[in-house]
Formats: C-alpha cells, structure tokens, sequence
C-alpha cells in the first residue's frame, strides 16, 4: 500500500502551502504539484482551490482527504498488528486515564476486559488532559477517559457522565461560618454567593489539568480574584492541604470522599452555583481512527464501568 500521495494531500491542506508542505516532507515542490496534478486527473476532479492564498480545499478535496484520513490509520494498525504477529508480541492497546480516576474506574474496567482478552497486553498511560490531547494526536494513544472541554477539533468524543465540583475548606476557615457544618457533607454542600471568594487564598492545580480549566472558569464567570498561595500537579494533595487549612480550592467528587475519610481533618464543602456546577466525563479519540475488536472491547468496558457509578442525589443547603 502506497501511502506517499495521502501523505503528500494531507501535508499540504495541513500547511495550505505547497512551498512549506515539500520542504516538511523533504521532496521537491516541482515534484510535490506534479503528484498532486497526477491524482487530481486520476480522480477526475481538483482537490485544491489555487485561486486563493493560502490554498483551500474543494469540496472534493474534503471528501477526499476525510477517507484518506481512514485508509493511513487503517494502514498504521495494520503495520503494527503485523509487526506484533511477526515477533510473537501481543496486541497492545494504550489507554489514557488520571490517577485519579485510574484509582476510582480501573478496578472496575481492567479484570474483567484481561479475563476476556488474554493476548492483549494493555498499557495505562497517566498523565493530564493535555497530555491526553497531545498523545491521541500523535498517535501514541488509542483513546482515554477525561473531561471536556476539548482543545483539539480532530479528536472525537462520547459523553459518558457528569460529576459535580465543590469547593472545600477546613471548619476554622471563615467561609465555614455560613454553613451548618452538623449536616455539611458532599451530600449537602453550602451554597455560597460567589462575591465571597473575592481575594481569598486558593490551592491551584497546573494549567494542563481539567479541574485547573473548571476553576478558571468558574471565577472567570463571576469576575472573581483570588490569590493562588501554591500550584501543584496533584488534586488529592490540593484537595487535603484545603482540608487542612491552608486556603480553598476546587476538587471532584473523588477528591470530596478522599478528605472525608481523613480523621484529622473537617472538611467544609460549598456550592457557588444552584444547581450544582458539573463537569463531563468523556471518552476520547482521534477523530475517524479505526479500532481493532479488543480496543473498542476496552472502550465499552470502560463506558458501562463509568456509567455504573451514579453519582447520589445532592441537597444544597440555603
């Protein structure tokens, strides 16, 4: 299987250069325009406008590439299925998870699916959503369970479920004040005006981490400033030193049960929005891949385990 000219298509409605797409692809531009003049008459039709700059696709040209996409992932799975038979290897499949939910969903997604696939060798890639992003795109990914939202338009997703945001403090923290910390729980967060977290002390986690994109966002909304007092890579870390009493910060259901099981702390969960703010648990890959049985096996696996954890019923206290 040739795949040089879809290479070649791709390059150049990537770059909407001919010049820069040859010099990416290290071949010359006069021989670059001549193989896409020779598909273009193969074809019967033009896949780029050259009346325009940069160049733009045809309506052809899209179609085109859209299932030249589809033959260079079914090319790239093939390749690599063959390489595994021919040194005796197992099918891998590469997922992507957090620790976070990796320690909550893996449990419950992995036992069963190695029961039932044997020769597959899985492989658990931890990292942040970003990373996520970066390694699906390049290829290095079959799919991952993350959140929205998602920066790239070429990966896909499913929503799967959504999972509500708290804000948490220690009980000596003054915004504890205006709760009734006898029924406060993840069960009955405090609704708070948001005017209160003007100027506080908040735990933040890096930029590449989706609960880091819910803050912002969140305090985007509400016009809000607040003094970021320590930036770390771990939710649970953020999560404990909030229970603490070292500031606020926003943390998931997961994070609200891990400070409840602490005995040495007294967590305070709030609510600046009624109803409760949720973000959505996802699953995702890149757009128009082709999978093999076990991954899409790994992916439904994944998704009812996902779905067979709903989240209780949640009271917010006035």
């Amino acid at each position: 299987m040739n795949n040089d000219i879809y290479r070649y298509l791709l390059t150049v409605a990537q770059t909407r250069n001919i010049t820069r797409a040859a010099e990416m692809l290290h071949i010359s531009q006069p021989a670059l325009t001549k193989a896409i003049r020779r598909q273009e008459k193969d074809l019967g039709v033009t896949l780029f406008d050259r009346s325009t700059t940069p160049l733009k696709l045809t309506y052809a040209g899209e179609r085109f590439l859209e299932s030249a996409r589809k033959l260079l992932d079914i090319g790239t799975a093939m390749r690599e299925e063959m390489k595994n038979i021919a040194l005796g290897a197992k099918e891998r499949v590469r997922l992507g998870i957090t620790v976070e939910r990796g320690t909550a969903w893996l449990p419950l997604i992995l036992p069963q699916f190695v029961r039932d696939y044997p020769g597959v060798d899985v492989r658990i890639m931890e990292g942040t959503n970003a990373f996520f992003e970066r390694a699906i795109l390049a290829g290095q990914m079959d799919f991952c369970v993350s959140t929205l939202p998602i920066g790239s338009g070429d990966i896909a997703y499913e929503a799967v479920n959504d999972a509500p945001i708290y804000l948490i403090s220690s009980a000596d923290h003054p915004l504890a004040r205006f709760a009734d910390l006898s029924e406060n729980s993840p069960l009955r967060p405090q609704y708070i005006v948001p005017e209160l977290l003007e100027g506080e002390d908040f735990l933040m986690l890096t930029p590449a981490q989706g609960v880091y994109r819910v803050t912002q966002l969140l305090l985007e909304k509400y016009a809000l400033h607040v003094k970021t007092v320590m930036q770390l890579t771990s939710l649970r870390t953020i999560t404990l030193l909030a229970a603490a009493g070292m500031g606020l910060t926003f943390t998931t259901s997961n994070g609200a049960k891990l400070a409840m099981a602490q005995e040495q702390f007294h967590p305070v969960f709030y609510t600046i929005e009624d109803p409760m703010y949720y973000r959505r648990n996802i699953i995702a890959w890149k757009k128009d891949r082709v999978f093999s049985p076990a991954v899409l096996a790994l992916i439904d696996r994944a998704k009812r385990a996902i779905l067979d954890q709903p989240h209780p019923k949640i009271e917010i206290r006035h």
